[in-house]
């Protein structure tokens, strides 16, 4: 038998033999709606809420393929939402028709809702953001104030499931303003903060100050610490640092570096209980979300250079970041777990990864396709990346999966059930050496396989 009728059947064999299922992608889950949504929580993987800044709650209860408007009662600029458990759940943000911050509650799954905090501010550049709750049913989570420098910056505690809130800055001094939270357990978490203070008529220059805030009773007292120090010009870091924790001692904060002349967004990262920071440069310019998978799992959400809307991952603490482009600016990542997460982005898209994927799928169209396809990819040959379109009639189980010549499992593209339409999945062989590849679709009994050419 000749090698190359050999490679045939080792390919074919492992081709049709082919049962694992795993996935690399994030997939577009249809909404019906254009908004642009800010924030999305599930509690489980099933049950999930979605927020916009025009007012609009939606809940899904079978895992996101159908998605139904709920009515809040007031028209609201929302910042974020969390579902605490399978009825209760807070929805924040800024009241549309006057210059109110209210904070949103549901005891029936979001049937209805209560204001249970109100708050008057002026300024209308200020919102409610980064909420979190702690993992059992005590009720205890904060929220955070966002773009605030009149010196009144806080945030807000809650230890009842939020119903009641009670407001927490630990610098008592006029111009400290809260920035982000990073809570560890109900009792031990960090607060940042910065003072702020202009000294010199326009352009005007600002005395800057950040501090990391530690308490280890929930709030009743606080060890301060400043490790940020710079007289610049004012940068725009209300609206940009967050934190988030792995534990007491491993961290990250993003953040301006504005010590040289054009300012560039950075990621802090600390092993030492936040004595020091590790000073990482970053794609993702600016940064509009940060989550942790693990200590070293790191997920940015925002855009590169030019407004390209990007999600970016690392899985060695910033050393190295894989990138994945999106259509539309992309807001919030939330992941249940290491390989489950979704991102809220404007113009009414929300998607969803099982494996804590890089690549996505696009939902491309929902007319209904005449039957199952999968298009010739485009460019080929390629490098490193191209794009691969298919169709199916039907709701279906769906494998696209990308195998070398001699028939080894490359990567797996998409491995879900999904609606009727035409999809279009984003393949990177940046990795990969030159050569033939084969990407093969199945679904309910249809199979299709074809070739491809990585050229470098």
């Amino acid at each position: 038998m000749s090698k190359k009728i050999k490679i045939f059947f080792i390919l074919t064999y492992l081709l049709f033999s082919y049962s694992c299922f795993s996935q690399s992608g994030w997939t577009l889950l249809q909404t019906g709606f254009t908004d642009n949504f800010t924030s999305l929580h599930f509690y489980t993987e099933m049950y999930g809420m979605a927020v916009s800044s025009s007012g609009k709650i939606i809940k899904t209860t079978n895992g996101g393929l159908d998605w139904i408007q709920l009515n809040p009662g007031i028209a609201m600029n929302f910042g974020d939402i969390r579902i605490i458990n399978s009825t209760n759940a807070i929805a924040a943000g800024r009241q549309v028709s006057n210059k109110y911050l209210k904070i949103l509650r549901t005891t029936n799954a979001g049937a209805s809702w209560d204001s249970v905090y109100s708050s008057y501010n002026i300024d209308t550049n200020i919102n409610f953001r980064n909420m979190k709750f702690s993992a059992d049913t005590s009720g205890f989570g904060y929220v955070s104030v966002s773009k605030n420098n009149s010196g009144s910056g806080k945030y807000l505690k809650t230890v009842n499931g939020g119903l009641n809130w009670t407001n927490v800055n630990p610098h008592t001094m006029v111009y400290w303003n809260v920035l982000d939270l990073g809570m560890i357990t109900q009792t031990v978490y960090y607060c940042f903060s910065m003072y702020t203070y202009a000294y010199q008529p326009p352009p005007v220059l600002y005395n800057e100050q950040v501090s990391w805030d530690k308490t280890t009773n929930g709030g009743s007292t606080w060890t301060v610490q400043y490790f940020l120090n710079y007289t610049t010009q004012s940068i725009n870091t209300y609206g940009n640092f967050q934190s988030e924790f792995y534990n007491e001692n491993t961290g990250y904060i993003t953040y301006f570096n504005s010590q040289t002349s054009v300012y560039h967004q950075v990621i802090g990262r600390t092993t030492n209980n936040c004595q020091s920071f590790s000073e990482i440069s970053i794609p993702v310019n600016p940064v509009s979300s940060v989550f942790l998978n693990n200590s070293s799992t790191v997920f940015l959400t925002g855009k590169l250079t030019g407004g390209i809307p990007v999600v970016a991952k690392s899985t060695n603490s910033g050393s190295n970041w894989e990138l994945t482009v999106f259509p539309n600016a992309v807001n919030k990542i939330y992941f249940m777990n290491s390989s489950t997460g979704w991102i809220s982005c404007n113009n009414g898209q929300l998607y969803k990864t099982t494996d804590g994927g890089i690549l996505y799928v696009n939902n491309t169209s929902r007319e209904v396709p005449y039957n199952y396809s999968l298009a010739q990819n485009f460019p080929n040959p390629f490098n490193p990346v191209t794009s691969i379109v298919y169709s199916i009639p039907k709701y279906s189980a769906v494998i696209l999966a990308v195998y070398d010549a001699l028939g080894k499992e490359v990567q797996t593209l998409v491995n879900e059930r999904q609606r009727s339409g035409t999809y279009e999945a984003t393949f990177d062989a940046s990795s990969l050496s030159s050569g033939i590849y084969f990407y093969r679709l199945t679904a309910d009994g249809y199979s299709e396989t074809r070739k491809m050419v990585v050229l470098k």
